[in-house]
């Protein structure tokens, strides 16, 4: 009824709220697509195929005039809402615009991301994997020898002393004394053995040796997965001050082509605006559609070019009343003579 008598679709609130944005915000559903269908321009109907062109000024995530991201636009209200009639608003031409923007440029930005962080995970896991830990077998072979040196030379004296003291003892102990002795004489094990070899290490670091063409590759490959990791996490805290903590829910795939779309330059956002947009009669930009319409939605695109007529119309009488003020406002019109 306010559009009828000359009511304007763009005026906005103290949030910066048109109606349609308003709307989405709100999850009111009816209210949402009976002012897409009023504002939409139809370029022509053959059966029930119709030509529809949708305005991007509202809609859009990309503001038409400086390319950044515009917060309170339809496209971000119903992707990032925390309501469930927000999925209901998925439909028509919300989905249709996410379509022109993941195939236009989103699309390969994602694929180029994702296999730069399949490269940079294939980079730290060859981190991982050449990083030289205690050689077991080395360990174990140098532990039996240098404990086989030792314990050679323990044995014989550990026998020798074992011996004389069992000597001893036999002579001048009892056999528990003996017990005893005998129970207190260890065999060194397989950890103790590690533990010896890690802590009578005196050589240069083992992650610092540079002395074949492996040891290289990965010190290259873990400074490559360093700088990459600070770079990853500031990218992670640009995002997280846009998104908030929420979690990603039902129309992630929605949420991915927004997200990626921050990481594109104003500049070319406005580039590609204009490749999936088309210019309308009054100069705007648009997003061109073809619908398949039912004889429901014929007769509801009937009324509201009819409702569009009558606001036309009272704007023009608007405009005339106007005009037809300011003459005697600004050029008080002189007296009449009267004639003899």
């Amino acid at each position: 009824m306010a559009y009828e008598v000359g009511a304007s679709l763009d005026i906005r609130n103290v949030m910066s709220l048109t109606p349609v944005t308003l709307a989405a915000s709100l999850a009111r559903v009816d209210m949402f697509f009976h002012i897409l269908n009023i504002e939409r321009e139809i370029y022509w109907q053959i059966g029930s195929i119709t030509c529809a062109a949708y305005p991007l000024s509202q809609i859009d995530t990309i503001d038409i005039k400086t390319g950044q991201i515009s917060k309170t636009s339809v496209l971000n209200s119903v992707v990032f809402g925390d309501k469930d009639e927000h999925l209901e608003l998925m439909d028509g031409v919300v989905i249709d615009l996410l379509n022109a923007k993941w195939n236009t440029f989103v699309k390969k930005k994602f694929y180029r991301q994702f296999f730069t962080f399949a490269f940079y995970f294939i980079i730290s896991l060859i981190c991982f994997t050449l990083r030289p830990g205690p050689p077991i077998n080395a360990v174990l072979a140098n532990g039996t020898n240098t404990t086989n040196t030792t314990t050679k030379g323990s044995n014989i004296t550990d026998s020798l002393n074992l011996t004389l003291t069992f000597n001893d003892t036999a002579k001048n102990e009892s056999i528990s004394s003996l017990t005893t002795l005998l129970l207190n004489f260890t065999i060194p094990t397989e950890e103790t053995m590690v533990e010896e070899w890690w802590y009578n290490l005196t050589e240069k670091c083992r992650l610092m040796r540079m002395n074949d063409m492996q040891s290289k590759i990965r010190i290259a490959a873990e400074v490559a997965m360093f700088f990459g990791a600070f770079l990853y996490l500031a990218a992670a805290v640009r995002e997280a001050k846009f998104l908030g903590m929420r979690m990603f829910y039902e129309n992630l795939w929605a949420r991915i082509v927004l997200v990626v779309e921050r990481g594109v330059s104003p500049a070319e956002r406005l580039k590609q605006l204009m490749v999936y947009s088309q210019p309308m009669s009054d100069g705007r930009r648009a997003l061109v559609l073809r619908l398949h319409q039912s004889d429901e939605d014929k007769e509801e695109m009937k009324e509201i070019l009819e409702m569009k007529r009558r606001h036309e119309r009272h704007l023009k009488k608007r405009e005339d009343k106007i005009l037809g003020r300011a003459p005697s406002i600004t050029q008080p019109t002189k007296p009449t003579q009267l004639t003899k």
